[in-house]
């Protein structure tokens, strides 16, 4: 489990493992059939947040998409 008040090492991950699948899981789900807009609000409705605590928006889930290859 990471602590919460520590910083990652520089290119480190924010979120422990089980958030990038849950993450992951749930833009897949939606990537053929939503707008990266669409699915930004659905992730904020679902109580996610992005890997820095801050509510997605369609950028985050672009960069998400990239970063992850979803």
């Amino acid at each position: 489990m990471y602590a919460a008040n520590v910083k990652p090492t520089f290119g480190g991950r924010l979120q422990d493992p089980s958030y990038y699948a849950a993450v992951t899981a749930y833009i897949k789900s939606l990537n053929n059939t939503t707008t990266q807009r669409q699915i930004a609000s659905m992730l904020n409705s679902a109580g996610y947040r992005s890997p820095t605590g801050k509510p997605f928006v369609r950028s985050t889930v672009a960069n998400f998409l990239r970063k992850k290859s979803v």
